[in-house]
């Protein structure tokens, strides 16, 4: 989704629906409506999302993708075996695996201060 906003300058948003496992793309400024990105199915899932702006468990959440630019996100993804999540940074798009529930808690925080200032 980046690379497609950024080469075409418009603008979409990546749609997370943690009740059913859902991603979805829609891209407003296009004649295209949604297109499915597919499903997380048995073996994982999003259970919860983070951003600056969103947070929030079993609830569908839309992270905006601006020119190829998106806010600094966080994905929960679960298994029956494990519970990670993955931080994804706006600027680069670039993601790093978390374990530990409250290094994310803290991200987050950081970056909230930042834009407070």
């Amino acid at each position: 989704m980046r690379n497609h906003t950024r080469r075409d300058g418009m603008s979409g948003e990546m749609i997370f629906d943690t009740s059913n496992g859902q991603v979805t793309r829609s891209e407003p400024d296009s004649l295209a409506d949604r297109y499915s990105l597919g499903t997380f199915g048995d073996a994982a899932k999003v259970t919860a999302v983070r951003a600056t702006t969103v947070a929030g468990e079993n609830e569908t959440f839309r992270i905006p993708c601006i020119s190829g630019r998106t806010p600094s996100y966080a994905l929960r993804v679960a298994t029956d075996q494990k519970q990670q999540w993955l931080v994804v940074s706006g600027l680069t798009g670039v993601f790093e695996k978390v374990d530990d529930e409250q290094k994310v808690a803290n991200i987050f925080a950081g970056l909230a201060s930042h834009d407070a200032r």
